[in-house]
């Protein structure tokens, strides 16, 4: 239906300009603003009218796709800057979906992952992104951030375990009580 083709491409346009808007914002270290024009974009891009038209009338080559990933991303990067740390994990998943070889969104979950203190899964990322462009300085030093906490995490876990097993017993007190009695 042509219709459905021509509200597509005017979508699509729409959304374009959306995100040309939000990476001025960004660029200009506006990242409120950024977040809301890359959050409209996205939301117009996935509404139900929209995720309909897309679907009877997908341009050949799919543009609508990369795009929505874009979005996501910068929405990642946006939160990043707001130290939104869920938020930016969210977004890289929802990158990720529509695209798994993104290495910008696998960062940038990477990254609000190891924030988050899902130090395992953000060793994960981290490390497909250093494997996949090894010259990737940003990426190599989050990793090695990454692992430092990682490290620490488990050391501080383990000092809390042997802590808790350690000294007198739980029932202490209880058994002082009946031997007093």
């Amino acid at each position: 239906d042509g219709s459905t083709v021509a509200s597509v491409a005017g979508l699509i346009s729409k959304c374009e300009l959306l995100k040309n808007q939000g990476n001025e914002s960004f660029k200009a270290g506006d990242w409120e603003t950024a977040t809301l024009v890359y959050d409209d974009a996205i939301g117009r891009m996935t509404s139900a009218a929209a995720m309909e038209a897309l679907r009877e009338a997908t341009p050949v080559p799919d543009t609508a796709t990369p795009l929505l990933v874009s979005l996501y991303t910068n929405a990642a990067a946006c939160h990043i800057k707001r130290e939104n740390w869920q938020k930016a994990a969210d977004a890289g998943n929802a990158a990720l979906m529509l695209d798994d070889t993104s290495t910008k969104a696998r960062f940038r979950r990477g990254l609000a992952r190891s924030k988050l203190g899902n130090y395992e899964e953000a060793k994960a990322d981290l490390a497909a992104v250093v494997r996949k462009d090894p010259q990737n300085r940003e990426a190599r030093a989050a990793l090695e951030a990454n692992s430092a906490a990682l490290k620490e995490h488990a050391s501080s876990q383990r000092a809390m375990f042997s802590k808790a097993f350690a000294g007198p017993s739980l029932y202490a007190d209880e058994e002082a009580k009946r031997q007093a009695a």
